[in-house]
C-alpha cells in the first residue's frame, strides 16, 4: 500500500528542515549593528532558445524607509548553455556606505557568473550562484578581484496555498587582494510566490556579517524581490 501523503509530505521535507536546523546553528547570537530593508527587482527578457537580456536594481535602506545606504543597477547578458547550466555577464554601478561609517564609495564591476540548477527530486532543486567580480572604487588602487559562492536549496510547496517554494541559502565572498574571506550572506528562510508565470516574489530574512577595518559587523535585513521573464 503506498505511504499516505501527510507522510510523504513529510519524508520529503526533511532535507530543508536539516538545512535549516544547519544553517540556523551557524548564527551566534548577536547584536545587529543595523537593520535593513532590501528591494530588489530583476527583469529579463529572452531574445531566443539561448540569449536573453535583463536589468537588476537594488536599494537597500536603513531601518526600512530610512537613509539608502546602498543604490545599484546593472544590466546583464545571460547564455543558456544547457536546462542546468547557465552564464551571465554583469556590468554593474553602485554605490554604497561603508559598514564602518557614513562615508559612501562609488564602485563599478564587471562580475562573471556560471550558474547550475539540478532537480532533486521531491520538489527539491539546487542551484549555486558563482560569481568571479573585477572591481574599480574611488578608494581601491587598481582593480580589486573577488569571488562570491552561495548554494541554494529550494523546496516546492503546491499544497501551501499562495507560496509557491520556500528557499534557504548562504554566500561566502573571498577577497583576493586581501588573502581572506571578507563576508558571508546567510539566508535561512525564505518564501517564493508565483503569481504569473513569468512573474517570482520573495520575501526573506538575510543576516550580513561583513569584515570593515578592523572588526566585523553585522546586519539584518528583510528582502522583497520582484523577477520577472519575459
Amino acid at each position: 500500500m503506498s505511504a499516505c501523503r501527510p507522510c510523504r509530505r513529510s519524508r520529503a521535507s526533511m532535507p530543508l528542515a536539516l538545512l535549516l536546523v544547519c544553517t540556523l546553528g551557524l548564527v551566534p547570537e548577536t547584536r545587529a549593528d543595523e537593520l535593513q530593508a532590501w528591494y530588489q527587482s530583476t527583469v529579463f527578457k529572452r531574445l531566443n532558445e539561448r540569449w536573453s537580456v535583463g536589468n537588476y536594481l537594488d536599494l537597500r535602506a536603513t531601518d526600512g524607509v530610512g537613509p539608502l545606504a546602498l543604490g545599484m543597477v546593472s544590466p546583464r547578458v545571460r547564455y543558456d548553455f544547457s536546462p542546468n547550466w547557465a552564464g551571465e555577464v554583469h556590468a554593474t554601478w553602485l554605490r554604497a556606505r561603508s559598514a564602518s561609517s557614513s562615508t559612501k564609495t562609488s564602485f563599478e564591476r564587471l562580475e562573471l557568473e556560471l550558474n547550475p540548477r539540478y532537480g532533486m527530486g521531491e520538489g527539491f532543486t539546487f542551484s549555486a550562484r558563482n560569481r568571479l567580480e573585477l572591481r574599480w572604487a574611488d578608494s581601491l588602487p587598481g582593480t580589486n578581484e573577488r569571488l562570491r559562492i552561495r548554494p541554494q536549496l529550494e523546496w516546492a510547496t503546491p499544497w501551501a496555498g499562495p507560496v509557491a517554494a520556500v528557499f534557504a541559502n548562504n554566500e561566502i565572498f573571498y577577497d583576493f587582494d586581501q588573502g581572506l574571506v571578507t563576508e558571508n550572506r546567510l539566508i535561512p528562510f525564505g518564501l517564493a510566490f508565483r503569481p504569473a508565470p513569468s512573474t517570482d516574489l520573495r520575501l526573506y530574512h538575510l543576516w550580513r556579517h561583513t569584515r570593515a577595518a578592523t572588526r566585523w559587523y553585522d546586519f539584518h535585513a528583510i528582502g522583497f524581490a520582484a523577477n520577472f521573464n519575459f
